[in-house]
């Protein structure tokens, strides 16, 4: 279900079932229960389908409340809570079954004229060059990771050891190149869904790495919550860094954030956005 970059867009596609009220779907992509990322995603996509399409994402914030079921649709609520000259603010609730999954709360403005700065960026190889080989999710993590040809990945094996160090002696950082795997033209919305999904694909393995366990198998998790802010426009078919690091873990939680740079001619990396996670891990 995301082997192309069309399928991909359907699966975070959700479609008008009564005023406000959108319907997205729950297919079998290698999860035993919907992704969270996948249902964030579509959750922005039914907040951006009640606001002018010159509105676009600028802070998407999401609370996941229990786990989905693959099968069941889910239902989106969307609530409108202000529309003025340039912002807008929506409040999504996502359903199925009677069971509320998530909340989120999504923020829209119309870009406009203003000072602007950010931090200078590291230098960093790449991106891949055309023909050259990728480097694509580790071989030993799970096979759902290896279901997402409708995405490009040049991996960094080795970043963790580049970075800060934390208290275990093992540093957190983890790179990687990303885009879909062919072009297309949708609005900014789309590709900030798009980008909310694959953020949650990889941001909690930044948490693992310090104490050496493999994704999936060696611990249970759970999302919190997962906040996005969106500072420039993007594509996601465009080659974006993705930077991800863990500052701390206690108390059988996580904290992970990470950082979204996209290249510009005569100007190096952009700062496009900002992510960040809380995750509940559990020991088998």
């Amino acid at each position: 279900m995301v082997a192309t970059v069309a399928s991909l867009i359907d699966l975070l596609d959700v479609r008008l079932v009564a005023s406000d009220c959108y319907v997205g779907i729950t297919p079998d992509i290698g999860m035993p229960r919907v992704f969270g990322g996948q249902a964030a995603g579509q959750a922005l996509m039914a907040a951006a389908k009640t606001v002018e399409e010159k509105r676009v994402p600028h802070s998407v914030q999401t609370h996941f409340l229990s786990t989905g079921l693959i099968g069941p649709p889910i239902e989106f609520h969307v609530e409108r809570l202000r529309d003025s000259g340039s912002l807008s603010n929506r409040r999504v609730i996502a359903e199925q079954q009677g069971r509320q999954l998530l909340s989120q709360q999504a923020a829209f403005h119309v870009p406009e004229n203003g000072p602007e700065h950010q931090l200078a960026a590291e230098a960093v190889d790449g991106p891949p060059s055309a023909g050259a080989g990728l480097r694509p999710f580790p071989e030993d993590w799970p096979e759902f990771y290896r279901r997402w040809s409708s995405l490009e990945v040049d991996w960094y094996p080795d970043s963790h050891v580049r970075g800060p160090l934390t208290t275990t002696g093992r540093g957190t950082l983890s790179r990687q190149w990303v885009r879909t795997s062919a072009p297309f033209d949708a609005p900014q919305a789309v590709h900030s869904a798009i980008a909310t999904c694959v953020a949650g694909l990889t941001l909690l393995m930044s948490a693992f790495t310090p104490h050496e366990i493999k994704p999936h198998r060696d611990i249970k998790t759970f999302t919190l919550d997962h906040c996005l802010w969106f500072h420039r426009p993007f594509r996601i078919d465009e080659w974006l860094l993705l930077e991800q690091v863990s500052p701390s873990a206690s108390e059988g939680r996580a904290f992970c954030m990470g950082r979204l740079f996209g290249g510009r001619q005569s100007r190096g990396l952009c700062d496009p956005g900002w992510s960040g996670s809380r995750v509940v891990t559990h020991d088998f």
